[in-house]
């Protein structure tokens, strides 16, 4: 069984240059609500563009290289610092601390050998996962 313990985001899609933090590490469920801010941040259902996605998103990135959601991998490096872009996910499976770190893509895909380091993060995903 895995239980994600938390995930961090920096220059992620909607994430900025600071670095945000979910520590899903409890014994409750965690609930995600967003308030735009940009759209006036008044409680008449303003919840689009706050991040809520970005969360998915990060999970499956981090797990598979890939956005959940039908997104261009350039596209998820946050276009304001266009930089510098950071998802790290730990997790335990069977008793074993497990971390995956996703750095880079910055915007210049061309920089980064895809298909050899998705055949290594593949190969690491079937040891720990046994698929």
């Amino acid at each position: 069984m895995i239980k994600i313990q938390d995930l961090t985001c920096k220059n992620f899609m909607s994430v900025g240059n600071t670095t945000q933090a979910i520590n899903f590490n409890k014994d409750q469920l965690t609930l995600v609500l967003g308030e735009n801010l940009d759209q006036g941040g008044d409680d008449a259902g303003s919840r689009n563009g706050t991040g809520k996605t970005t969360i998915i998103n990060a999970l499956s990135y981090a797990l598979y290289v890939q956005a959940l959601t039908n997104i261009r991998r350039d596209n998820l490096v946050n276009k304001t610092n266009n930089k510098s872009m950071l998802v790290t996910l730990n997790f335990e499976k069977n008793g074993e601390n497990i971390t995956l770190i996703r750095e880079g893509w910055e915007a210049n895909p061309e920089d980064i050998n895809l298909a050899s380091q998705r055949e290594r993060i593949l190969e690491k995903i079937k040891f720990h996962f046994g698929q």
